[in-house]
């Protein structure tokens, strides 16, 4: 076993347990060739099982909530955090779908299959490649596209989003937004940095911070954070949020008070209030 695969395995043990807490749930098989699709109660929404990237020896699933009706239909990707998996975000996009919204939701590499930030930001930009594609089979409305990210998700989709023309909304849940100044947050630690960026320098890491390569007029952007998150300071939102508005943009912090990371998940209190939330500042951003 390599001295490479061995730290990359610690890596990915110590950041799972910084991202799961609060219930992320692992375990979905990548779909074959063949799509799956299967009613969900009470509106019959629709799930539909998808590959959207092949590598050798490695096929990348998603899965997509189809809203009942014709549409066309807004859609938004959601990316889990770097412990998580495409199941973490589903309660999110299922309650979206029912009100009209389309969800894919992705897997994508981790530090646990020897994943750099590169591999994994290549991943997410593949799935709106593959949202593109289909967006007439599907019939996804590309003019009303949004990106939500959890944790390192918010880190990828912060990011992507920026230079993805299409892209109308961000939702960041205890995102990170800023890897060169930390805020005193957790992550990414030295051996993850260097894991993630091997060779790791204040260019890579600013590089890969949206903070630093805001476009002009970015998405509209709601950030969910709670104030005692440890593994992401809540002041990196803050800062975000107001970069944000000085490129022309509007943000919105939805601060929670003692609140840890994760504490966004479906099986935690929270969950209730802030679907109610997203789903009000889709609809109103989304014109449903």
């Amino acid at each position: 076993m390599s001295k490479k695969f061995i730290k990359a395995f610690i890596v990915s043990a110590v950041i799972a347990s910084l991202f799961c807490t609060g219930g992320c749930r692992d375990g979905v098989s990548p779909a074959g060739d063949s799509k799956t699709e299967k009613a969900e109660s009470p509106a019959q929404i629709t799930t539909k099982e998808l590959v959207y990237k092949r590598l050798e020896g490695k096929e990348l699933a998603c899965e997509v909530d189809m809203p009942a009706g014709v549409g066309p239909f807004p859609v938004v990707l959601y990316v889990h955090s770097w412990g998580g998996s495409l199941n973490q975000l589903k309660g999110y996009s299922q309650r979206m779908a029912r009100r009209g919204i389309a969800g894919v939701r992705i897997n994508y590499r981790r530090l646990s299959e020897g994943t750099e930030f590169a591999d994994a930001k290549s991943d997410v930009e593949a799935a709106i490649d593959f949202i593109r594609g289909s967006s007439d089979e599907m019939n996804f409305d590309m003019s009303r596209f949004g990106m939500a990210g959890a944790s390192a998700g918010a880190v990828l989709s912060s990011l992507i989003c920026q230079y993805t023309p299409e892209c109308k909304v961000f939702v960041a849940f205890n995102g990170g937004f800023d890897l060169l100044n930390k805020c005193e947050s957790k992550f990414p630690g030295e051996q993850a940095a260097e894991s993630m960026f091997p060779g790791v320098t204040e260019e890579k890491l600013r590089a890969a911070s949206s903070i630093y390569n805001l476009r002009n007029n970015p998405p509209a952007s709601l950030l969910f954070h709670g104030s005692a998150d440890e593994t992401i300071s809540s002041e990196q939102a803050r800062r975000f949020a107001e970069a944000v508005k000085n490129k022309g943009g509007s943000a919105r912090l939805e601060l929670y008070e003692g609140r840890k990371h994760g504490f966004f998940n479906s099986n935690m209190p929270d969950f209730e209030n802030i679907a109610g939330k997203l789903e009000s500042f889709l609809v109103e951003e989304f014109d449903l």
